[in-house]
């Protein structure tokens, strides 16, 4: 129900709206009996989750998954099913030995002590990782609620590192780990849209998007060839990235000086200029943005060179916000 919403051209929901009622409805039943099997990661949960998020972003299942998590402001669900498991450990060590489950845990972590390798094994092993094996250790955390507390911050601090880490290793991310410095979900994801709109911005973002620097990859170009085709034609040879579809590239001229905000339209252009368009969060600007990066239809019209001085003269029709 909630795919069928969020997805296709009915794409109307906003994200923060999208994401409570995946909390509310489906991480319940992903996360079900985690408190036995969510000591170890699982890739196809987290899969489930990415999936959602790129629907949110209106986006296809092929573009980059860290940078779509990132745009959502979402932390891995593993952080709910993991603490699930080590809050369920918690209450064994705290039980009173003459119950059953105290005396099958005691039992279960003795032979983890002697070697063989049982669900205990997979506690202690996802406690020293987290760097709490002195839990292990001790047998016994004090405060449950104040140690759960501990664990969540320091497994949500490790995966925003990991995620800080993919995005400035990538090369995808070239400029995007410039504009996006705090984990949140972007306000073109809560703002009223389009589906086509917030698609164009999505893609942008999160190089789902067909300029050369992407689209190259799949020609096997080096970066420094990946040229522009347009300004190709006139034998300019620069590279079609972000920045240039975006504030440089002379077919869109026009339709900057019709959508941008005037403090956009600047005769500096420099990769500040494009850090604070991409970053700028007012609503009324989010739409100028988003109807101009829409003329990336314009432009798949005229990957012809052969049509461009033709299209040079003609404009495009642009939806209603």
């Amino acid at each position: 129900m909630i795919y069928s919403v969020v997805s296709g051209q009915y794409c109307n929901i906003a994200a923060d709206e999208a994401f409570k009622l995946f909390d509310s409805l489906v991480l319940h039943i992903l996360c079900y009996s985690s408190e036995i099997w969510g000591y170890g990661y699982l890739e196809i949960i987290e899969k489930v989750h990415a999936n959602f998020c790129k629907r949110v972003c209106c986006l296809h299942q092929h573009v980059c998954t860290f940078l779509v998590i990132s745009d959502c402001g979402r932390t891995p669900i593993s952080i709910v099913y993991m603490s699930g498991c080590v809050n369920y450990w918690t209450r064994h060590t705290q039980m009173q030995y003459h119950r059953y489950p105290k005396q099958c845990y005691t039992m279960v972590r003795n032979l983890d002590n002697v070697g063989r390798v049982t669900g205990a094994s997979h506690i202690r092993q996802l406690l020293f990782h987290t760097r709490f094996g002195y839990a292990w250790i001790a047998n016994g955390v004090g405060s449950i609620p104040v140690f759960l507390k501990q664990f969540k911050n320091q497994h949500r601090d490790c995966s925003i590192q990991n995620l800080q880490s993919k995005i400035n290793e990538s090369s995808k991310s070239a400029y995007y780990k410039h504009y996006k410095s705090i984990l949140q979900v972007e306000q073109y994801l809560s703002t009223d849209l389009p589906v086509m709109y917030k698609r164009a911005m999505s893609d942008l973002r999160c190089s789902g998007h067909c300029l050369m620097i992407e689209n190259g990859r799949h020609f096997n170009l080096d970066k420094e060839y990946r040229y522009c085709p347009v300004c190709l034609h006139n034998v300019i040879r620069i590279i079609e990235d972000e920045m240039h579809f975006l504030l440089v590239c002379p077919l869109y001229n026009t339709l900057r000086k019709e959508l941008f905000p005037a403090q956009w339209q600047t005769n500096c252009v420099c990769q500040r200029s494009f850090y604070n368009i991409m970053s700028d969060k007012n609503k009324r600007n989010i739409v100028q943005l988003s109807k101009y990066l829409y003329a990336f239809e314009l432009r798949k019209c005229t990957y012809s060179l052969t049509q461009y001085n033709h299209v040079c003269n003609c404009s495009i029709v642009l939806p209603t916000a």
